[in-house]
């Protein structure tokens, strides 16, 4: 009998195939995203509470009513509208305005007094004069020469010196043509006992 052969055996078993140097990622985890805060509910409107307009009552202070007029305290209410003041910040603003013409007044008064042609021993020549001169450019009769008065009384320019000088001079030239003029603007002589007398009884009427 014939002897079996067995069939040798390979020198190596076939290498398996080499693992994969990574392993595959695992997929991403989906995000997590977090629900948005409610936002707060808007509060509702407040109700709209009606504004009182205010008033202001606006006074001439006592001892100031040849400075300040009805006029000037409508002017003072309009402004106090326009900057908000109030009725006490706007009665301050008339107050320091007629303290401020009181004494722009004074100061004039003073330097006319003092001068040496038309105030001194000259002061009641001066007035006689330049009264004459004022009846004559702006009669007491006249609206706009009662008007004219009025601005110079609310400013002190009566006693301003340039001013009172150049109504001396227009004096003057009243009492050049008309002899014996005394300074009541053609009429009978007029007395004024102080300088600002001459103002006095002239209401500013519409021209």
């Amino acid at each position: 009998m014939a002897d079996v052969v067995t069939p040798a055996a390979p020198a190596s078993s076939p290498a398996a195939p080499a693992a994969p140097a990574t392993s595959p990622a695992a997929p991403a985890a989906p995000a997590v995203v977090a629900p948005a805060a409610s936002a707060d509910p808007v509060p509702p409107a407040a109700p709209v509470v009606p504004v009182a307009p205010v008033v202001y009552a606006l006074t001439v202070p006592a001892g100031a009513e040849s400075f300040i007029d009805a006029d000037d305290l409508k002017a003072f209410e309009t402004a106090a509208k326009t900057y908000g003041w109030t009725p006490e910040e706007a009665q301050e603003e008339v107050r320091t305005r007629a303290e401020a013409l009181q004494a722009q007044d004074t100061a004039f008064l003073a330097r006319l007094t003092a001068h040496p042609t038309y105030g001194g021993e000259h002061l009641a020549d001066t007035e006689r004069l330049r009264n004459l001169g004022l009846d004559a450019i702006a009669p007491a009769g006249d609206p706009l020469g009662a008007e004219f008065r009025r601005l110079v009384l609310k400013h002190g320019f009566g006693n301003n010196l340039p001013f009172a000088a150049a109504m001396v001079r227009t004096g003057k030239l009243v009492a050049e043509d008309r002899p014996g003029a005394g300074g009541g603007g053609g009429g009978d002589p007029v007395e004024y006992k102080s300088p600002r007398d001459l103002y006095k009884n002239t209401t500013p009427t519409a021209g």
